[in-house]
């Protein structure tokens, strides 16, 4: 019997280079990069959520990593698979993400035009004046 040869496991790099994003190193840890130039509104990531409960939020290194999500079943954070946990903070940031809540989706998307190799970063400090002044968070504002 004749066995193929075995692929290499695939990268962080691999994962998401259809969207023209790459996890790679930063100043931050682990960051998202453009691995091409990037066009104001363009659709950089789609990622499945894990939905948590609003009581089962116990652990601070777990709160490090969950997004805010709205839903009618009292179900108020995601953990995200994918390349959702990478995006690194900026006040001025070049991405925005909002959840696609009938998918289970967080969609991440630029905000402007991005240059290859510039990083990916959202903003994380959400509050009610920030959201009233940013129309993109129509669904934090109902959160």
């Amino acid at each position: 019997m004749h066995q193929a040869a075995a692929s290499p496991a695939p990268t962080s790099r691999d994962c998401c280079a259809h969207w023209g994003i790459e996890v790679r190193e930063s100043d931050y840890g682990r960051g998202v990069f453009a691995s091409q130039d990037l066009a104001a509104g363009q659709l950089l990531a789609r990622c499945p959520a894990i939905i948590i409960p609003r009581d089962d939020m116990h652990s601070a290194t777990l709160g490090s990593y969950v997004f805010l999500w709205p839903d009618e079943a009292g179900a108020f954070y995601a953990i995200l698979g994918g390349v959702g946990s990478f995006f690194n903070h900026h006040a001025d940031a070049n991405a925005i993400f909002h959840p696609d809540i009938e998918q289970g989706l967080m969609e991440f998307h630029s905000c402007r035009a991005i240059a290859k190799g510039e990083e990916l970063r959202i903003n994380y400090d959400y509050d009610a004046e920030y959201a009233h002044n940013n129309p993109h968070l129509a669904w934090y504002r109902q959160a």
